[in-house]
């Protein structure tokens, strides 16, 4: 990502894919307002994220609304940047409802990566392998797809699978090994081990804020949108203010917060340094 002045030109695509569209999703886009706020993180608590869009019709807003308990799969697609976009989140709707602030009519969304798999997945199959495990229980999770799978250590005997399709596959992570959903793909990956070989840059010429802090041997910085940074990925910090952090580090959390109608349009990134 170059910081160049089409770098300001803040985009975004919104697609929700509702039952009663029968495969044709809704697409929201610029000039319509939106708001976002999502959390990414790898200790196996949930990437979430809040969606709020501005003054959609009364007929379009009811498409969307949903209770805590109803069981009904409603895909979010978040693509956001600048010139390009990328997948800032996917996931689904976990619950809705509609308020006003000031003359504006807003509906939020409460999205969960993986939730309705989470809680509605069910596997009871028989397997002989851990790598047998993770694609028979993935079979089971028809809105999760394979992320990247370090290499499984065999050495089980064969076994049964019954119950939660999430908590089974969580059930055969190994110490050593960090189990996460991104994107609605699932992953299984050693510590220190990363999902991918790219590393984006990290400076004040492609976007960074300020200057990266450490604390606690992590680093925190902040950058201009950038869907290239990904949960376990790889980045390279270039700091002119603070060369002494220099590095390649792997990404541990992000957090995007965004309004299309001003203010922020940024990422915060937690990481350590890669060997």
């Amino acid at each position: 990502m170059k910081l160049n002045n089409e770098l300001f030109m803040r985009n975004y695509e919104l697609l929700i894919n509702t039952e009663d569209k029968k495969g044709e999703a809704l697409k929201i886009v610029p000039p319509f307002r939106i708001s976002f706020d999502i959390s990414k993180s790898t200790d196996k608590k949930l990437n979430k994220g809040t969606i709020k869009i501005y003054n959609l019709s009364e007929t379009t807003r009811n498409q969307l609304l949903k209770d805590e308990d109803e069981k009904k799969y409603m895909q979010v697609i978040l693509k956001c940047g600048y010139s390009e976009l990328g997948d800032a989140f996917k996931g689904d709707i976990y619950s809705s409802y509609v308020s006003r602030e000031g003359t504006d009519i807003v509906i939020t969304l409460n999205c969960i990566d993986g939730g309705y798999d989470l809680v509605h997945s069910h596997t009871c199959k028989t397997v002989k392998s851990k790598k047998e495990s993770v694609n028979t229980i993935l079979e089971d999770m028809p809105h999760i797809k394979k992320g990247f799978i370090t290499k499984q250590i065999e050495g089980f005997r064969p076994r049964v699978l019954v119950g939660n399709s999430s908590r089974l596959l969580e059930s055969i992570v190994r110490d050593g090994e960090l189990f996460f959903f991104e994107n609605e793909k699932a992953y299984i990956v050693k510590k220190d081990e990363p999902v991918s070989d790219l590393t984006p840059l990290i400076s004040s010429s492609t976007g960074m804020i300020g200057v990266p802090t450490e604390k606690q041997k992590k680093i925190v910085f902040n950058t201009l949108i950038n869907t290239d940074l990904r949960l376990h990925g790889l980045c390279k910090i270039e700091s002119q203010l603070n060369k002494r952090i220099n590095g390649i580090y792997l990404i541990d959390t992000i957090k995007y917060k965004g309004d299309f109608d001003g203010g922020e349009w940024s990422q915060t990134v937690q990481c350590k340094r890669h060997k």
